[in-house]
């Protein structure tokens, strides 16, 4: 799913080169990164992944990417970029680095765009299926949700 995300919104029009960072200490970036690398060769685009654990990691890699000339930057789900977006929008802008995001709360913090739903809100819905399951509901009876 990320990979489509990225494919179609990133990977487009002039862009040669996004970059991508993650967490090496995100038990799923492995997954992540190989769906990525897969769908940038799809459409013909070039991607480059690099590994941010820290808030210093990422000051160092947007310093990097402003030298390597960096055509956009794709910041996937990650608990540890959620928690650091504003750190993420600030260098972005002072880079003027177009940024995308996974969810709506990195557009509410200053960011560019994102392509994904507010996890606020995702949340939000998982409390409340939970409660009516917990009240006697059967999952399989509840509505299904669409976040377009």
């Amino acid at each position: 799913m990320e990979a489509k995300k990225t494919g179609t919104t990133v990977c487009t029009g002039s862009t040669k080169c996004t970059h991508n960072p993650r967490d090496p200490k995100n038990p799923s970036v492995n997954v992540k990164s190989n769906e990525l690398q897969i769908a940038s060769q799809v459409l013909g685009r070039q991607i480059r992944i690099f590994n941010a654990s820290t808030e210093g990691d990422i000051d160092t890699a947007f310093e990097t990417l402003t030298q390597q000339g960096a055509g956009a930057l794709l910041v996937g789900a990650d608990p540890f970029f959620s928690a650091r977006r504003a750190q993420f929008v600030n260098l972005a802008a002072r880079h003027a680095l177009p940024t995308i995001g996974e969810w709506r709360e990195f557009v509410a913090a200053g960011g560019l765009m994102s392509y994904g739903t507010s996890i606020s809100d995702a949340y939000r819905q998982m409390g409340r299926y939970t409660g009516r399951i917990l009240k006697g509901e059967k999952p399989a009876d509840l509505p299904t949700v669409a976040y377009f």
